[in-house]
């Protein structure tokens, strides 16, 4: 189901794959790719996404387009790989542990990052290390230009580049950053772990509040008043210049990647190939006219009154904090010309029905009853009444403009036998205004259809000749303000669910191995682990401790070319998951 918010909405769409996808990024709203694990490709061509071929079987976190012909991907075990316009092809790394992130400058100066601090960079030739200022696993880089970027990574690691080289930054925030995004060289965003925000100022960086506890793995900032970040269970905040909140979301699964091709049009993608797309609501504007003409010709014996009566009622239904304007005019012009006397009663009844889709629900009810009654006697005994009833009852939503009208013409002919004759006319013009009306109801994201049904039913007694036109045109003008949304959740700490860690040593260069749930087997992305590794130094044994970061799929790895002789992993446990260790010995 979709979800309307302030915004707009985020909405699911087709995916051609299951498997996890980590980023995405938009050439134009027409144009997009995204990545994910085992390699996967796939590509948005205005209409669907659809998989493109991979010269790849590890994993891919992190794509960035330099344009429609010219982009790159990279991933696990410093695999890298390059889009030329018709095909993507491998592209050599000078480094075998995995690359978490990629940006380019242009298609000559680009840099990517990933595990135990590695920093590589593209000079248009290839690709080589550069030296960094940390160890541990960076997980995301943004470059505003040659001279000017920033990583993150574990243990809120900031790091920049001046141009010459990288240095770390001061960081309010101990644990994980998974994603950097920079407006400017004086404001920029990271998010990471347990729903952390931080903002760079120009100075420094500060923390700042944010709705949710569960990491948040991506960041995009269409400028900075308008941001968008998403995370796991399938959380999405938005940045609006003064706080973030939370945006209802079509997912549970964990988002891993944000892309906005415009304030209006943007795209999220995670865990079982989830995709969902932003787009903003728009306005409805509805018109239906309706116009009544009826004519009636009756010849009697005697002289007798006529009545006419005609009876309109209008209801709509609508939602939202609404201001609802309504104006009805009715016109009714009856001629009688009569020659008899026997007495003759017609009824004519009209049901219109329209129905409108409307969005949303409401919680407030306006009826407005306006009543007009007119009396005219003619030059001979024939008496015209007419009373006209309307009833608007509105519970109303969204900015929406109504405008009713209906058509419709019904003749009754009857004869009977000629002998006098009379004329009277009659002509009557009826407006009725229903002031402005303000009201607040509270939204709830759902979708509901509103049904408006109009019923006129005129009853007319005559002895003579009587011409009925009846002309009704509404105009309701609906303008839905920004309504506020409040939510209130109860949470229940948990028990802690029992995990377990592996460790293996590959290729005599690096630790490496998984945390997961020991119930349901699901990996534990984005957790804080801790390797100590006893080796050789020389004839003397020695002993380090490295922090390190498990990746969204709990993958966690470490490069070490020491002779060691053990080695183990522990996992200590938060308030969600029990602590797990794991040993290996030669």
């Amino acid at each position: 189901m979709e979800h309307v918010n302030a915004f707009g909405v985020w909405g699911p769409v087709s995916s051609p794959i299951a498997t996890a996808l980590n980023d995405v990024h938009l050439v134009g709203s027409n144009d997009g790719w995204g990545v994910g694990d085992s390699g996967k490709i796939i590509r948005w061509d205005g209409t669907s996404w659809n998989i493109i071929s991979s010269p790849v079987s590890a994993n891919l976190n992190d794509v960035f387009m330099v344009g429609s012909n010219d982009g790159w991907a990279v991933g696990g075990t410093g695999k890298i790989v390059r889009w030329n316009g018709t095909s993507w092809n491998t592209v050599s790394s000078p480094i075998s542990s995995g690359l978490n992130g990629v940006f380019m400058v242009g298609s000559s100066d680009g840099w990517a990052v990933g595990a135990s601090g590695k920093i590589i960079r593209w000079n248009g030739l290839s690709w080589s290390t550069a030296s960094s200022p940390t160890g541990v696993n960076l997980l995301s880089i943004f470059m505003l230009s040659s001279n000017d970027g920033w990583a993150v990574g574990s243990s809120g690691t900031i790091i920049r580049w001046n141009g010459t080289s990288w240095s770390t930054v001061s960081s309010p925030i101990t644990t994980a950053l998974n994603d950097v995004f920079m407006t400017s060289s004086s404001d920029g965003w990271a998010v990471g772990a347990s729903g952390k925000t931080t903002r760079w100022n120009g100075t420094s960086w500060i923390t700042v509040s944010s709705p949710i506890s569960a990491a948040l793995n991506g960041v995009f900032m269409v400028n900075s008043n308008d941001g968008w970040a998403v995370g796991d269970s399938g959380n999405i905040i938005h940045w609006d210049s003064a706080s973030w909140s939370v945006i209802p979301s079509p997912t549970t699964s964990a988002l891993n990647g944000v892309f906005m091709a415009n304030s209006n049009d943007g795209w999220a993608v995670g865990n079982s190939g989830k995709i969902i797309r932003y787009v903003t609501a728009s306005t409805t504007t509805q018109t239906t006219t309706s116009t009544v003409s009826q004519t009636t010709t009756t010849t009697t014996t005697t002289t007798a009154p006529t009545t006419t009566t005609v009876t309109t009622t209008t209801t709509s239904q609508t939602t939202t904090t609404t201001t609802i304007s309504t104006a009805t005019t009715t016109t009714l012009s009856t001629t009688a010309t009569t020659t008899t006397s026997v007495p003759t009663t017609t009824t004519i009844t009209q049901t219109t029905t329209i129905t409108t889709p409307i969005t949303t629900t409401t919680t407030t009810t306006l009826p407005t009853t306006t009543t007009a009654t007119i009396q005219t006697t003619t030059t001979d005994i024939s008496t015209t009444t007419i009373s006209q009833t309307t009833t608007i009852t509105s519970p109303t939503i969204t900015t929406t403009s109504v405008t009713t009208t209906t058509t419709a013409t019904t003749t009754t002919s009857q004869e009977t036998t000629v002998s006098t004759t009379s004329t009277t006319t009659l002509t009557e013009t009826t407006s009725i205004t229903v002031p402005t009306t303000s009201t607040t109801t509270t939204i709830s994201a759902t979708t509901t259809t509103a049904t408006t049904t109009t019923t006129q039913t005129t009853s007319i007694t005559f002895p003579t000749t009587t011409t009925t036109t009846a002309t009704q045109t509404t105009t309701t003008a609906i303008t839905a303000p920004t309504t506020a949304e409040t939510q209130t959740t109860a949470t229940t700490t948990p028990t802690p669910s029992t995990t377990t860690i592996t460790i293996s040593y590959v290729g005599d260069r690096e630790f490496q191995g998984y945390l997961r749930r020991q119930d349901t087997g699901a990996y534990l992305a984005y957790k804080p682990v801790k390797l100590t590794v006893h080796y050789l130094s020389g004839t003397s044994g020695q002993t380090a401790t490295f922090d390190l970061q498990t990746r969204h799929d709990g993958y966690y790895s470490l490069e070490f070319l020491f002779y060691w002789n053990q080695a183990t992993i522990a996992f200590e446990g938060d308030e969600t998951y029990a602590p797990s260790t794991a040993t290996i010995t030669r």
